[in-house]
């Protein structure tokens, strides 16, 4: 893994997912009974103005972490694979040709 995708998945943990739910007090067990939980903090980033290609970075850092859970017998599922990730959005380029700007062809 890359040092500045380790940064940015660190950075996410700490600045936006940890300070989401560490003030609800969710047990693990909650989460797992309640994926619903993991899908409201998805709804609440794209309320606020977030895309949906980073909440979809956001997912799969939770989705590790409770797949790790499961893995050690912490859970016996991961409530990340029962909720429904935002769709991607597709990349649409600010570029333009030159027939778009109006400059058309040179002859």
């Amino acid at each position: 893994m890359e040092i500045t995708t380790y940064t940015s998945y660190e950075r996410a943990i700490i600045h936006k997912i940890v300070p989401y739910f560490e003030p609800l007090h969710y047990t693990l067990q909650d989460m797992e009974q309640h994926p619903k939980y993991i899908q409201d903090f998805y709804q609440h980033e794209l309320d606020r103005g977030l895309t949906a290609n980073t909440v979809i970075h956001y997912h799969a850092n939770i989705r590790k972490c409770l797949q790790y859970a499961f893995q050690i017998g912490m859970i016996r599922s991961n409530p990340a694979d029962r909720v429904e990730r935002p769709r991607k959005e597709k990349f649409k380029s600010e570029m333009q040709t030159r027939w778009e700007s109006g400059f058309g062809p040179t002859f």
